[in-house]
């Protein structure tokens, strides 16, 4: 997994309901990610802040958390969710971003 589908899928089990970080943090940390890896890709130059970094490390550790504790089913949902938008992202890179939709995705699962 990468850091795109770990903190999508960490934001969509939190949403869900099984998520122990406030899900604000778990949506700055993913927004703040995708920012980096954007500007990273069109620059050539990658930059990670501090901030950035200590929020990440929250966030893996809470995936890591939730892989161990959450029901499977949950998982699973958020994992073709995941697989969805990263695909529709990778179809229209400059249009929108996976992230757009996070609000429609949660509740789905």
């Amino acid at each position: 997994m990468n850091m795109a589908s770990i903190s999508l899928m960490c934001e969509m089990i939190t949403a869900a309901g099984d998520g122990l970080l406030p899900l604000p943090l778990v949506q700055q940390a993913r927004k703040g990610a995708f920012d980096a890896l954007d500007n990273g890709a069109s620059s050539g130059v990658w930059t990670f802040t501090e901030a950035l970094t200590n929020q990440f490390t929250l966030v893996i550790n809470e995936y890591d958390r939730q892989m161990r504790e959450t029901r499977l089913h949950a998982i699973i949902g958020a994992s073709e969710k995941v697989e969805h938008l990263l695909a529709k992202q990778g179809q229209s890179r400059n249009e929108e971003r996976p992230s757009d939709e996070i609000a429609d995705g949660p509740a789905a699962i």
